[in-house]
């Protein structure tokens, strides 16, 4: 009894209702705050151990969408030293860029690190560092690096306490480094008070006999089911240059205890400067050293790495004392 009304109403066509178009979901999460907080950290592969405090994480806003995260770290190191970090990091394209403020970290907290690598009995210094990295999380290498790095009083004892290198202070300031395109840009490179030595003992050791660990000594083992995969696709060759590089006052020291007579002889006073560095130019390089107490040598050279073919070297000596060879003189002529 209800045809009529239906057959009233029916149509030909059906008229279907478009939903409305939604606002995609935007979730941020705001102020999270973290305050005078410690933390504990144990690395026991290496036995390695951090004690952070004054621990603080400020986070304005987490966006999951649209705006970059902000969020930035400040704690300080037991040991000594302090770390400020702040990062902008964006959740859809996975850019970010990093500002690393490291000052006087204590580098003796790594030494358990260097052990992975060295047979060392000690690591002294302080690093301090101011350093900007931008890039993409999707690609491992694809980021850059710009900034500053200051070194003071680093030392390195091997395991008979002798000191193998120091560096009174170094600093370093990076312009840009890409390693997509293989392009290393330094402003600087400065280097004082570097001492270094190397002296051969009469059992054929010399300094550096055991100071690298054998590979099978560094807790790095082999996993057969690893396949090594060698990228064939031509990289861009490497673009290095240096505007200024330095090294002042500095030492080397070299002594010979197989002979009867050991011998030594010390050359200090040791400068050498760079400018305008470039893998792909014709370079200058220019140095002064006293050696032993009453002579003394300058240095001039100019060439390029890409062709060794083509190298102009000068090399000055004054008042060489030659008896400081003669224990050589009677070991390979007496």
């Amino acid at each position: 009894n209800f045809d009529d009304m239906i057959a009233h109403f029916r149509s030909d066509t059906t008229r279907v209702e478009k939903p409305k178009e939604k606002s995609p979901w935007i979730i941020d999460i705001d102020s999270i705050t973290i305050r005078n907080g410690q933390m504990f950290y144990e690395d026991r592969q290496v036995e390695a151990q951090w004690d952070f405090k004054d621990l603080n994480i400020y986070i304005p806003s987490v966006y999951f969408a649209g705006q970059d995260t902000d969020i930035g770290i400040t704690l300080s190191f037991a040991e000594g030293g302090s770390l400020h970090t702040s990062l902008a990091y964006n959740l859809e394209s996975s850019d970010f860029d990093l500002s690393v403020e490291l000052n006087k970290l204590a580098l003796s907290t790594v030494l358990p690190y260097f052990r992975q690598t060295f047979n060392v009995s000690a690591v002294e210094g302080a690093l301090t560092a101011d350093v900007n990295l931008t890039g993409n999380l999707s690609y491992v290498m694809g980021f850059s690096i710009a900034g500053t790095a200051d070194l003071e009083n680093f030392r390195i004892h091997d395991m008979q306490e002798r000191e193998v290198i120091a560096i009174e202070r170094g600093h370093v300031k990076v312009d840009s480094v890409d390693f997509v395109n293989n392009s290393f840009h330094f402003d600087r490179f400065a280097f004082e008070g570097v001492k270094g030595s190397y002296e051969l003992f009469a059992d054929s050791t010399n300094t550096y006999t055991g100071l690298l660990k054998p590979i099978d000594d560094r807790g790095e083992e082999p996993d057969a089911a690893v396949s090594i995969k060698v990228d064939s696709t031509a990289h861009d060759p490497v673009k290095l240059y240096i505007r200024e590089a330095s090294l002042k006052r500095s030492s080397f020291y070299y002594a010979d205890h197989t002979l009867h007579r050991p011998f030594d002889y010390r050359i200090s006073d040791i400068t050498l400067t760079s400018r305008n560095f470039d893998l792909d130019a014709i370079n200058h390089l220019t140095g002064r050293a006293t050696l032993q107490s009453t002579g003394s040598a300058t240095l001039r050279w100019q060439g390029s790495f890409k062709s060794m073919a083509n190298h102009n070297i000068t090399l000055n000596l004054s008042n060489v004392a030659m008896q400081d060879f003669s224990t050589y003189c009677e070991a390979f002529t007496a």
